[in-house]
């Protein structure tokens, strides 16, 4: 009876020893895991932006004309389905733009900034998300020409875009450079990330290139984070011209 006992303890521990690295016993797997607990905490230490949305108030959903929402990288995270170094540094400058735009503890609004990207790319769609303006269409009958994608902005560098905002109320317009190529530190990284995203889409990464990716974009990103990377620069935008906005006046 007490061999069985042994021989049962012993096979209890060595599945929980197993379970606890992973299917293939990996332990970098599971400090990969564990550390989702950390990301969380800097995911809430990276703040929100606060935005005035004017159409709760027109359809009676709140009784405040300055009805607002809190946009978090939470947020972000659920929309673009993941924070990767370049969305976190992304939050970031929609913070810096939106700050410099509304200074003084102004509160930005919905539907009253218009940007125009060189590019397709991530940054378009969580300025979508989150100032609530759409590609050609729109939101509905609102907001027709407020997001659009202009290629003359484009440097010809590659992975850098150029994006332009601009406050509708009394034109203020900002010019951001990001630069996506400072994200990871030598052009060995970003070829193992370029191919890792192809292979993953294609069902070919295997299990250690697999661990590798998630190990260099979790650092990169928990860095990002602490630090408050910026890769994109910020400056005052005079001459610039919104397709549709402007043919308007």
């Amino acid at each position: 009876m007490k061999r069985i006992t042994i021989l049962l303890f012993t096979i209890v521990s060595i599945l929980a020893v197993n379970s606890c690295n992973g299917p293939h016993g990996d332990k970098s797997i599971d400090k990969y895991s564990n550390n989702t607990g950390s990301l969380d905490e800097l995911f809430r230490k990276a703040g929100v932006i606060k935005i005035y949305e004017p159409l709760r108030y027109l359809v009676g959903e709140t009784d405040s004309a300055h009805s607002y929402y809190e946009i978090s990288l939470f947020d972000i995270q659920k929309y673009h389905g993941k924070v990767c170094p370049g969305i976190a540094s992304g939050f970031f400058m929609f913070q810096d733009v939106l700050k410099t735009l509304y200074p003084d503890g102004q509160m930005p609004v919905r539907g009253q900034i218009a940007v125009a990207c060189s590019n397709p790319n991530d940054m378009m769609d969580v300025a979508g998300y989150i100032l609530g303006i759409r590609n050609n269409i729109g939101r509905g009958e609102l907001g027709h020409g407020l997001l659009v994608l202009d290629t003359t902005l484009q440097t010809h560098r590659p992975k850098q875009f150029v994006m332009i905002f601009r406050r509708l109320d009394n034109g203020d317009m900002l010019k951001v450079t990001y630069n996506k190529f400072k994200i990871f530190d030598t052009q060995q990284e970003w070829s193992f990330i370029d191919e890792g995203i192809h292979k993953f889409k294609y069902g070919e990464l295997d299990g250690q290139q697999l661990k590798r990716f998630q190990r260099i974009v979790h650092n990169k990103v928990e860095y990002f984070l602490k630090n408050r990377v910026k890769v994109y620069d910020i400056e005052p935008c005079t001459e610039y011209k919104f397709p549709e906005i402007d043919s308007e006046e």
